[in-house]
């Protein structure tokens, strides 16, 4: 069923998946900062949800060798930062 399946899929696609999403984030903010790094909500929350995206990514590796719940709180974090980098930018980016 699909309820025994999802943690399956789950745990065989999060590292990739984790892997393609930090290039893209990583991408994306290379190419905000090349079209000029402004101090608003969106660029900051952007940059902020960067440095969380490479905190969960460093403590997602360690988790591998020690249990400790950085990993966890971090994408927690991530999470609620991202919907505020991106209702900013639907919403409120007025040009």
């Amino acid at each position: 069923s699909l309820h025994d399946a999802l943690p399956i899929l789950a745990r065989q696609f999060h590292v990739p998946i984790a892997i393609l999403a930090l290039s893209c984030a990583l991408v994306h903010g290379y190419i905000a900062i090349l079209n000029g790094l402004k101090l608003n909500i969106g660029y900051i929350t952007g940059l902020v949800a960067l440095g969380m995206f490479v905190i969960v990514s460093i403590s997602g590796i360690r988790r591998y060798i020690s249990k400790h719940k950085l990993h966890l709180i971090a994408s927690f974090i991530l999470i609620a930062v991202l919907i505020i980098h991106i209702i900013y930018f639907l919403f409120f980016n007025v040009k």
